[in-house]
């Protein structure tokens, strides 16, 4: 929530990372149609400006969260208890990247929205990984339309 008096921008459309070897990644967010477009760009040579060629592909994971959620419990040991809840993944998607001529890797994805839950904030996330691996290269995310700053 914003403090009385702040103003909140009214969405991210593009969130960017970067490490300090020049690595990018970008994720741009299309409100409403819950599209997504990842861009990762290597590394580049010092040496030939050109961007370094890795010996294999990337994949990319893109999650959906949801922040906000708010469940009554009726039984159990928590009944008659309200639980919060924040980051919730509502939607995960998983892609492998495709390399353009100029050595940039895309995806494109979607990420509709959940019938069965709301969440009154969202957020999303990207992590690059090398193909068929687990560990994140590179990752970047933000807050949706609505979400906490």
């Amino acid at each position: 929530m914003s403090p009385a008096g702040t103003q909140r921008r009214s969405t991210h459309r593009a969130l960017s990372g970067t490490v300090p070897s020049g690595v990018r990644a970008t994720l741009a967010w299309q409100t409403g149609t819950n599209l997504c477009q990842v861009d990762y760009r290597p590394a580049i040579n010092t040496a030939t400006e050109k961007r370094i060629a890795p010996t294999a592909g990337f994949d990319v994971s893109v999650v959906l969260l949801g922040s906000g959620i708010v469940n009554q419990v009726r039984k159990g040991e928590n009944a008659g208890r309200e639980l919060r809840h924040e980051f919730v993944a509502l939607r995960l998607e998983k892609a492998a990247l495709e390399r353009d001529a100029d050595g940039v890797w895309s995806a494109k994805l979607s990420l509709p929205p959940r019938p069965d839950l709301s969440a009154p904030q969202q957020a999303v996330a990207a992590w690059v990984t090398r193909q068929h691996q687990l560990a994140p290269i590179q990752a970047v995310g933000g807050w949706i339309d609505g979400g906490a700053r």
